[in-house]
């Protein structure tokens, strides 16, 4: 692992994989007590991608944009812990000021 991204290994919640619910619930509560993104210079849109299990996806496009990012977290707590009702993963965050 990078040492400089080690370091904050500390400071990320930890998570019960084997209760979910609570887990979901805590999150939910930090999630809430943080601001919330700016997306003043964006259109959100959330879809819902048809699968056997359908996948929600929030689409994060900020105005006159002419380019993409497209960031796939490859599970984990956040596959437990987040739900599009949560406030801006960090695609809401990325690159704001761009175009």
């Amino acid at each position: 692992m990078d040492p400089e991204l080690e370091a904050f290994i500390p400071f990320l919640p930890q998570l019960d994989m084997n209760d979910p619910v609570t887990s979901r619930k805590n999150f939910s509560e930090r999630a809430a007590a943080a601001p919330p993104p700016d997306t003043s210079n964006m259109e959100v849109e959330d879809r819902t991608v048809p699968a056997d299990l359908d996948v929600a996806v929030r689409v994060y496009r900020p105005h006159q944009a002419q380019g993409a990012i497209v960031w796939l977290h490859g599970g984990g707590g956040v596959s437990v812990t987040w739900t599009p009702s949560i406030p801006g993963p960090p695609g809401s965050r990325t690159f704001p000021e761009r175009r």
